[in-house]
């Protein structure tokens, strides 16, 4: 997987991005085995059965509530969470769609939650603190400086974290002495 041989569904490579996720997902997931003595596995079914069904609907469905509890337990938030599972889910369908793996498709039964993300309102008065106060910043760390930066620099750009770090140099423009950030931006439709 690490040398992009896997594709999307609209057959692009996968980014790496996702393949860490991925391998995030796999190291929760050995863990999990680890720290509750037992295994995660797929049952081949030779045929349709609705016993057999049955029994591994309750798997199935025992097993997203243990893992889930487990991953709370770690502290990790709904959204998370929820993308946790929603990788789970491709490889399930992945699994039978790719390989063609006679498997019960266990991803109906798992629930990912949706969360509302309420913005957080910073007052000016908070923002022209952490511009401004030379004493807050001395008693930082390098590494929250940096952080604190980027914060100010999202506040004050109205850009996503993300945009803010793919910023280069050639971004900044000098217009009649003053100095601008130029960005092009993609919308997907």
């Amino acid at each position: 997987m690490n040398k992009g041989q896997r594709r999307t569904a609209t057959g692009k490579k996968i980014n790496k991005k996702t393949i860490v996720f991925y391998e995030c997902v796999l190291k929760l997931l050995q863990e999990y085995e680890h720290q509750k003595e037992t295994s995660i596995g797929f049952r081949l079914l030779p045929r349709q059965s609705i016993r057999i069904n049955t029994i591994e609907k309750k798997y199935w469905l025992k097993f997203y509530h243990l893992f889930s509890a487990f991953l709370y337990s770690k502290g990790y938030a709904d959204g998370y969470v929820g993308s946790i599972w929603k990788s789970i889910k491709t490889l399930v369908r992945w699994i039978i769609k790719e390989k063609a793996l006679p498997i019960v498709p266990a991803y109906h039964w798992f629930a990912i939650t949706q969360t509302q993300n309420n913005p957080v309102i910073l007052s000016i008065t908070k923002l022209q603190f952490l511009i401004t106060d030379e004493s807050y910043s001395n008693e930082l760390t390098p590494n929250l400086i940096c952080v604190k930066d980027i914060f100010v620099a999202g506040c004050t750009l109205g850009l996503r974290f993300s945009d803010l770090l793919a910023l280069k140099k050639n971004n900044m423009i000098t217009v009649e002495g003053q100095v601008f950030i130029a960005t092009i931006f993609q919308f997907k439709v």
